[in-house]
């Protein structure tokens, strides 16, 4: 029988105020920029793009953190092979047992991303969440609300130069420094700390990398075409940690949903990156907690890099369709440690 939660009910016959806020304009300070350039701390964790760059990363081009995760005195003994369940590395280790999720679209209106609110807003009251009851310790419903929603202007700050490999004109890119100056502008005022995401939507065509342009989402330029999205966490001088995602448009070959799908290439592709990138959010928001320990294929995955399907001749992921609070989205699953697979539902609701 599946699990009771608690659960406020109500009736609403329109959208719910959060699908409604306006969106507040954004822009970057020199102080701004100086906090990110200051930061204490910041850790990367990107998800695997369907590319030959992808499939070479290592791991160290696709989790960048300030201290060698991979070096660790607690890890189980022997080598196993899939499937592996998640291990709580750290007893330190946060998870977010609830938290408010800040989208800030760069460039351009939400549409250009699909539909991300309306997605969010369906995740916070599905079935799906709750896959995260088991690593968080709680159970309650709507955990993770729509807060506010920023529009930002941002001038690119380089682009990859023109090569004879690359004939296809080379794309801008936001760095990494910018990306983290504007959660800085974000967080600063709508709040720090681990109650809060700020999810970086990069506007359509354009590139973002970590430090030094090699492990990029670069359709464009293919030699750096390793990643699709990343969660992060940066702990700032001033106003302390924040906790952010970083959501290209990732309807293209590498990054892209299966097509046909119920919302088209765009909004499901962009919706199962950004999905994947909360949910580890969620669960290992700062690199010590909920990872995959002692495995020969999957050590240093966590919850949505287990359940990252393979591709088509499309280079596109071949994730299934179903329903998340009742509307179809193509997304991929997520790991339950309870039922040692993936699911769209917690496996005690199976």
């Amino acid at each position: 029988m599946p699990k009771m939660r608690t659960a406020l009910l109500f009736v609403a016959l329109a959208l719910p105020v959060g699908l409604l806020a306006q969106d507040q304009p954004l822009t970057t300070a020199p102080a701004d920029d100086q906090a990110a350039q200051q930061a204490d701390s910041l850790n990367l964790f990107a998800s695997r793009a369907l590319t030959d760059a992808g499939h070479n990363a290592r791991e160290g081009d696709l989790k960048l953190t300030d201290r060698n995760l991979s070096d660790r005195d607690d890890s189980p003994g022997g080598p196993v092979l899939y499937p592996a369940d998640l291990s709580k590395f750290s007893a330190t280790g946060a998870v977010l047992q609830t938290a408010t999720l800040h989208n800030v679209y760069i460039n351009a209106l939400p549409s250009a991303w699909g539909d991300p609110v309306r997605f969010l807003h369906d995740l916070n009251h599905s079935e799906l969440i709750h896959i995260t009851d088991q690593y968080v310790g709680v159970e309650f419903n709507d955990r993770y609300p729509l807060g506010t929603s920023f529009l930002a202007a941002v001038t690119p700050a380089a682009a990859f130069p023109p090569s004879p490999s690359n004939p296809t004109p080379p794309k801008n890119i936001i760095t990494i420094n910018q990306v983290v100056g504007l959660v800085h502008a974000a967080a600063s005022l709508a709040g720090s700390g681990l109650g809060n995401v700020y999810n970086i939507f990069i506007p359509p065509g354009d590139d973002t990398c970590f430090s030094g342009n090699t492990s990029c989402f670069s359709p464009d330029n293919p030699n750096t075409f390793a990643f699709c999205a990343f969660h992060a966490s940066v702990r700032f001088k001033d106003i302390g940690v924040v906790l952010f995602t970083v959501e290209p448009e990732t309807g293209v070959p590498g990054c892209a949903s299966q097509q046909p799908s119920p919302n088209g290439i765009v909004a499901d592709s962009v919706d199962d990156t950004l999905g994947h990138e909360l949910f580890e959010t969620i669960t290992d928001p700062q690199g010590r907690s909920w990872f995959v320990l002692g495995s020969l294929d999957l050590g240093g995955a966590e919850i949505g890099d287990v359940c990252q399907p393979s591709g088509n001749s499309a280079a596109q992921f071949l994730v299934p369709t179903y329903r998340v609070n009742g509307h179809p989205y193509a997304i991929q699953l997520e790991y339950s440690n309870a039922g040692h697979g993936c699911f769209s539902r917690p496996f005690d609701d199976q």
